[in-house]
């Protein structure tokens, strides 16, 4: 008997036996994707996720983490929406997530639940959270890089104000995808949005931009920003 390849539902064969034994344990394998909770407990790891974890609606990480970089991970071939709850308690330390065998992670908001997605054939995790149209994120911008929260960039309008100096970057997670509108009111020097780790854009002041992500053109995975429409002066 085979199994399938994401939720390792069962695939009797016509000449299989025990057809109500493989059905029943679907059901069960369903009814756990649509409202089942698995919860970890985590400290250091990494750790592997098991069919039976994978398969639940949420899964709900618990433990105190300290300093310690946490990594969850998926089997290789595994693709899917999934819902993390971040429950963990850490000083400095972090949540990712990642495959078994190594590809684009994505690091979970501290006690926060979001809904991310994995891509078991390229290895890449991204989030998916939806954009909140309705609100906006004010940020003031002086001379170091400001890496987004989850609450911050789950707003599509982001008004930007200070006096610029060096060389500062606004940054978005790795993998985040969407569309934003950027009110840029900062003076002196222009700053710069990024993606992760990817290329830099630089902004204009007093202006108004809307941007996109964008991949390249070996990858679909969001990797910069790209301008979505012209330039108006701000307001």
């Amino acid at each position: 008997m085979t199994d399938t390849a994401n939720k390792d539902l069962n695939l009797p064969a016509l000449t299989d036996g025990g057809w109500a034994t493989s059905l029943n344990q679907n059901w069960d394998i369903i009814d756990s994707a649509l409202g089942d909770v698995a919860v970890k407990a985590v400290t250091s790891g990494p750790y592997t996720l098991s069919a039976a974890e994978y398969q639940c609606a949420v899964i709900q990480l618990t433990g105190s983490i300290g300093a310690n970089t946490v990594t969850i991970k998926l089997p290789d071939g595994v693709s899917g929406t999934f819902v993390f709850d971040n429950g963990t308690t850490a000083t400095s330390g972090k949540v990712v997530l990642d495959y078994v065998t190594t590809g684009t992670t994505y690091t979970l908001g501290q006690g926060a639940a979001q809904i991310v997605s994995g891509d078991g054939t390229n290895r890449v995790w991204a989030s998916v959270a939806q954009q909140n149209p309705a609100q906006m994120t004010s940020i003031t911008v002086g001379s170091t890089d400001i890496t987004l929260t989850e609450a911050q960039y789950s707003n599509s309008v982001f008004f930007l104000s200070g006096v610029v100096s060096g060389t500062p970057k606004i940054v978005w997670p790795t993998g985040f995808a969407g569309q934003v509108t950027i009110m840029n009111n900062c003076s002196s020097v222009a700053p710069k949005i990024a993606i992760g780790s990817g290329s830099t854009l630089t902004l204009t002041n007093t202006t108004t931009q809307i941007f996109a992500t964008c991949g390249t053109t070996s990858s679909a995975v969001p990797t910069t920003w790209k301008i979505a429409a012209a330039s108006t002066p701000y307001p």
